[in-house]
């Protein structure tokens, strides 16, 4: 078993738990209280314990592409959500 103290921003952490229920990850995840960084991030503290196996480091990785839409990931079901804010620049032909 490993584990890990992580503090994230708020909106990862949210998401990485509920890809840790939804996905049923071998994870146990310990939240601590939210707190306001220097710079105005909420920020959570997080204990994560799991298998020495599992790719802990990549989930955490892509969910926190997927909050912050830095990579194109169909799979991700929240996807139309945040795109559904983005303008839509026509393409000009010449």
């Amino acid at each position: 078993m490993k584990s890990s103290t992580l503090s994230l921003d708020s909106r990862v952490a949210n998401a990485l738990v509920c890809r840790c229920t939804e996905e049923n990850w071998p994870v146990h995840i310990q939240r601590g209280i939210p707190f306001e960084s220097e710079n105005g991030n909420h920020l959570v503290d997080l204990t994560v314990e799991y298998l020495d196996d599992f790719p802990f480091g990549d989930k955490l990785n892509e969910t926190i592409n997927r909050v912050f839409n830095l990579t194109d990931e169909e799979q991700w079901p929240y996807k139309n959500l945040l795109n559904a804010s983005r303008s839509v620049i026509p393409k000009l032909t010449w």
